[in-house]
């Protein structure tokens, strides 16, 4: 079974504006806020029992042998191979490190930070094989770029500082 979810975007400040969307940044307006939570419910409670546990993965997983890390295919059918990962991120990476003017934010999930990272340095893609920079879910790693030197940064890896640990039940 497969399911597609098509979700139109909440209200933001572009739509109270009367602005058209899609040309510049716009932020949700409160209302928009709220319904995003309530949409993110509605399609939790919808695919409940859709999704598989990591138990699932973890009983089908076969590491790569060391000498086709980057083209072994894992345990699900049509997924990716790490090779076709780090080049699609890289592609997005080198698309961002174009746009010099403005700061980037990118949120993926733990097993592409490793390849963002890398194409940020401008390693190549064959060093995905066998590196990983870990990670934890809600950290932040800060890479920089040096205008002048033109230099490429690890300036701080998986910060969790601003994560408060304390209120976790």
């Amino acid at each position: 079974m497969q399911d597609l979810y098509v979700v139109t975007h909440p209200h933001a400040e572009h739509t109270a504006q009367d602005v058209v969307g899609g040309w510049h940044n716009s932020v949700l307006t409160p209302a928009g806020r709220r319904d995003a939570e309530l949409i993110a419910k509605a399609l939790k409670r919808r695919r409940t029992g859709t999704s598989r546990p990591n138990s699932w993965l973890a009983q089908r997983q076969a590491p790569a042998p060391d000498d086709n890390r980057l083209d072994h295919r894992g345990p699900v059918a049509g997924a990716e191979t790490r090779r076709e990962i780090a080049s699609r991120i890289g592609e997005c990476v080198r698309e961002l490190m174009n746009e010099l003017d403005h700061d980037h934010i990118v949120v993926t999930h733990g097993f592409a930070h490793t390849f963002a990272i890398s194409a940020w340095l401008q390693l190549p893609v064959e060093a995905a094989g066998f590196a990983t920079f870990a990670t934890t879910p809600g950290a932040i790693t800060h890479l920089r770029h040096d205008g002048y030197w033109r230099n490429r940064t690890l300036a701080q890896l998986a910060d969790t500082s601003h994560l408060d640990r304390g209120t976790i039940a």
